[in-house]
């Protein structure tokens, strides 16, 4: 071969390795391009529906509240039977008889669960307590007039925060307010001649303190430790008007 034609070859040669090469240089870098895309389209979507997640799962379960029950009759009875959940039960009576008014909660067994009023003559009232657990129940009621029993249970979420000043006449409970950890104060104040008698219960309706227990007029005032912040509210029994400033 000429050298004229051999320096054609080496020419043609060296052209096409260039050309291989940036073919192969090109493509690494486009794939680098898609995979840097790709990488970073997943990351985007990891960090989008990772915390979506967890806000899910962190959100506690909103309880629904019960349809109310409500309940009559005249005289001595046993009432239909009706289902409570557990938690807080709020009772409200009514009575238009002249002798003893007892009504008792059983359960399906006929077990006594707890004396929801014990009164004479003509009453109205209402009365908070913890159920606690589900089940079928029923009221043996005691009396000698006409009455209706009707049944709430509040699933609260919200109250007033303190201090705040809460009022009432005879057997009443309290809305719903707000305690924080440590020392709170309770005055109070009943215009009444029979029992004036006071009780805290968390927003579930479990006792957590008696705040005060007397006969007659009363003025005073005590202060509690708050374990746990929370809902709270009071079971007050009397038979005159009454003032709790909680503090």
């Amino acid at each position: 071969m000429c050298l004229k034609n051999r320096f054609y070859l080496a020419v043609a040669v060296s052209a096409l390795c260039c050309w291989s090469g940036w073919l192969t240089a090109g493509g690494s870098a486009q794939a680098d391009d898609q995979n840097a895309s790709t990488l970073q389209k997943n990351q985007s979507t990891t960090q989008q529906s990772v915390p979506a997640n967890d806000r899910e799962s962190s959100r506690p379960a909103q309880q629904t509240e019960p349809q109310p029950i409500n309940l009559a009759g005249k005289g001595r009875q046993a009432s239909e039977k009706f289902r409570l959940e557990p938690g807080l039960c709020v009772f409200e009576v009514n009575h238009d008889g002249d002798s003893n008014l007892v009504i008792r909660l059983l359960d399906r067994n006929g077990k006594e669960i707890d004396t929801v009023f014990n009164q004479i003559g003509k009453f109205t009232g209402q009365r908070a307590m913890n159920v606690p657990k589900g089940d079928t129940c029923l009221l043996d009621v005691q009396a000698d007039g006409n009455w209706t029993a009707n049944i709430r249970q509040p699933r609260p979420t919200e109250g007033q925060a303190a201090p705040c000043t809460l009022q009432g006449h005879g057997y009443n409970t309290t809305p719903f307010f707000k305690l924080e950890k440590g020392l709170a104060e309770f005055q109070m104040k009943h215009e009444g001649e029979a029992r004036f008698r006071v009780v805290l219960l968390d927003r579930n309706g479990r006792p957590v303190e008696y705040l005060t227990n007397t006969l007659g007029a009363f003025e005073g005032s005590k202060p509690i430790s708050i374990e746990e912040p929370g809902l709270y509210f009071l079971n007050v029994s009397a038979d005159g008007d009454w003032t709790v400033d909680v503090k």
